[in-house]
């Protein structure tokens, strides 16, 4: 498992969505593939609002790489990323926007700002202009993230003028399984006479500057990412802040532990405990936080009673939520309740 992450990258359900309405084409067992994954219990397949780690989607990547056949595999990683341009299209602000330029730069801003880990950018390099991402996770799978990305930027342009284009020219991070990546991305784009340059450090597409200049032909109703999703990216910058937002999602299976959340962050356990220490917490006590937070909030603005708020969290006895959460406030969750 890495063990460099500063931060942790999320990402939300709605988003996550498209991927599983794809695997559905499959005649998966979805729900199975999710536990094997370890997404939280509480994750809905069509509905529910919440935020999931990338590693997470990445374990799906991998199991993928298992259980579907190359062709199944093809057809599922390009209606993901043909469906998932037209959602990127739709949440991009293009009022002012003119040209597919212009689109590619609104795309990068906007996505830095949702997700300051995205590090997408539009650099100039062998005589041509390319989109591209910076460095990839390491993964046992990078072959499948990396063709999706490049199946994706190639919708986005594709959906911006609404006209299929087609790459000449593609840029491949990883210097692993370099044959079956060409030919997988070959079969993406069905085209066998694609150009492709691994070992980058890169992973993107050649965008020509006619390319560039084309007039956009999008027609949508047109939003700004809304403030939650900014916020949800100016939070990502710790690690602590990014379990915040994950972990209560799986405490309905009981109090996870320092192991299991490290496994789910794709993280040793010894290195959460270190980064979390940095950031001035321990877990023990950034859980407690979390638990009370949730357990405050369920008092005072729900009818739940304590016996459920309590299974809620992932207590078994209602004495031994009302103990730790007596030992926290001062108070006993019925007082708490009745004294607000």
């Amino acid at each position: 498992m890495s063990n460099n992450k500063q931060y942790l990258s999320l990402v939300e359900y709605s988003q996550f969505n498209t991927f599983l309405e794809a695997l559905e084409m499959t005649h998966w067992d979805i729900y199975a593939m999710l536990d094997k994954a370890l997404f939280p219990k509480s994750f809905n397949l069509h509905e529910g609002d919440g935020v999931i780690l990338t590693e997470r989607v990445y374990s799906v990547f991998n199991l993928l790489e298992e259980q579907l056949t190359e062709a199944k595999l093809v057809q599922f990683l390009s209606v993901v990323a043909q469906k998932n341009a037209e959602k990127i299209l739709q949440a991009l602000p293009l009022d002012d926007i003119s040209n597919v330029e212009g689109v590619v730069t609104c795309f990068i801003n906007e996505t830095f700002r949702s997700a300051p880990d995205s590090q997408f950018s539009l650099i100039d390099t062998l005589g041509n202009n390319w989109l591209v991402r910076h460095t990839l996770p390491h993964n046992d799978n990078l072959s499948i993230i990396e063709c999706y990305l490049l199946k994706l930027f190639q919708e986005l342009i594709s959906a911006t003028t609404q006209v299929v284009w087609q790459p000449k020219r593609i840029f491949l991070q990883s210097p692993h399984n370099q044959e079956k990546t060409h030919k997988r991305c070959k079969k993406l784009f069905n085209n066998n006479g694609l150009q492709l340059i691994s070992e980058r450090g890169v992973t993107g597409i050649e965008l020509p500057e006619d390319t560039l200049k084309t007039n956009i032909n999008v027609y949508h109703p047109r939003y700004a990412f809304t403030q939650t999703e900014a916020d949800l990216g100016k939070n990502m910058r710790t690690i602590s802040a990014a379990l915040r937002y994950v972990l209560p999602h799986y405490l309905s299976g009981g109090r996870p532990s320092l192991d299991f959340s490290a496994e789910i962050c794709g993280l040793h356990s010894r290195t959460l405990k270190r980064r979390l220490r940095k950031e001035g917490v321990t877990y023990t006590a950034l859980l407690d936080e979390i638990i009370i937070s949730l357990a405050k909030d369920a008092l005072l603005h729900s009818d739940q009673n304590i016996t459920d708020i309590s299974i809620s969290l992932g207590y078994d006895h209602p004495n031994h939520f009302s103990r730790m959460f007596k030992r926290l406030t001062g108070l006993s969750p019925r007082h708490y309740r009745n004294s607000h």
